[in-house]
């Protein structure tokens, strides 16, 4: 039984040296991106991988519009990478702050001095401020999807490999 652990964790470590090869980066999400080129030229897709030398993007091929590839631009040739935020995530963000500030203004605003119980007060008092955060966080998600259409993140790159560190520290 010794031996099959001791197998595992050689396999475990020897996997994690493979991914960790020095110079690639992988992103945690594959972000959506539009990547101008040099000649003019632009392309979107999905930023796979990131090398000291080359991007990995995996777009549509021309030909066919069903088939997706892989498509290794080199860094020098890039001159602008547009990133498309996740519109999900800022809705939920959306969500949640504007449903905190709900929350908080039900639970202060709410008196009622004419309650049997103090007890009751403040079960009155946290179902306002349920309410609150319900009713403020429909117009939230609204304001975080719109938020999430239109914010780019814009990198300038211009064939530069330290200007493609300061991307993958965004990615990250």
């Amino acid at each position: 039984m010794r031996y099959y652990y001791c197998i595992c964790f050689c396999l475990i470590i020897n996997v994690a040296i493979a991914q960790s090869t020095p110079g690639e980066f992988f992103p945690e999400k594959f972000p959506a991106a539009t990547i101008y080129l040099d000649d003019n030229s632009l392309m979107q897709g999905t930023i796979m991988k990131i090398s000291d030398k080359v991007l990995t993007l995996s777009a549509y091929a021309a030909d066919t519009s069903k088939t997706k590839t892989f498509f290794e631009i080199d860094i020098p040739h890039i001159r602008k990478i547009h990133i498309k935020t996740d519109v999900a995530l800022s809705m939920a963000g959306g969500a949640v702050i504007a449903g905190l500030v709900g929350y908080g203004l039900g639970y202060i605003t709410y008196s009622d001095k004419n309650s049997i119980s103090e007890e009751d007060n403040k079960d009155r008092q946290k179902l306002r401020g349920a309410i609150g955060a319900l009713i403020t966080a429909v117009p939230g998600a609204f304001i975080g999807m719109i938020t999430g259409l239109f914010r780019k993140q814009n990198f300038t790159i211009n064939g530069d490999n330290e200007r493609m560190k300061k991307l993958k520290r965004a990615l990250r």
